[in-house]
């Protein structure tokens, strides 16, 4: 019976730890409201800002264009590039601790932080152009 236990353990701990392969989000529309003026890139940026910020990354500004967002969160470390145009924005992994990356393969937590932050960026994109 203690055999079976510790088997049945292992076995939960190799869940839990599961890999799957790196999302990255990859040209993204920004979709305009028809009959609204599209949004310009600095509205874009803030808008990404603030979902990042609402996810609890971190995100800098490297340029006009360009945020890399940083995750800490526990022992684990996520960071990423978000590109972004008035028309588009894509989300890229750059690096990470304690996520378990090997040959594009990562712990799945990863991938639902991105989904996340790419569903407040288009919610709030679409709140934005509804203004």
């Amino acid at each position: 019976m203690k055999k079976i236990l510790v088997i049945l353990s292992c076995l939960l701990l190799l869940a839990a730890c599961k890999t799957t392969p790196v999302y990255n989000v990859s040209n993204e529309p920004v979709n305009s409201v028809s009959g609204q003026p599209a949004l310009t890139a600095e509205q874009v940026e803030n808008v990404i800002i603030g979902a990042a910020i609402k996810r609890g990354w971190k995100p800098r500004v490297v340029n006009r264009g360009l945020i890399e967002a940083r995750l800490d969160l526990r022992q684990h470390t996520a960071v990423i590039n978000i590109a972004y145009s008035p028309t588009s924005y894509s989300i890229q992994y750059v690096d990470s601790q304690n996520l378990h990356y090997n040959n594009g393969e990562i712990h799945r937590n990863y991938n639902n932080w991105i989904t996340h932050l790419s569903r407040d960026i288009q919610l709030g994109l679409w709140q934005e152009a509804n203004r």
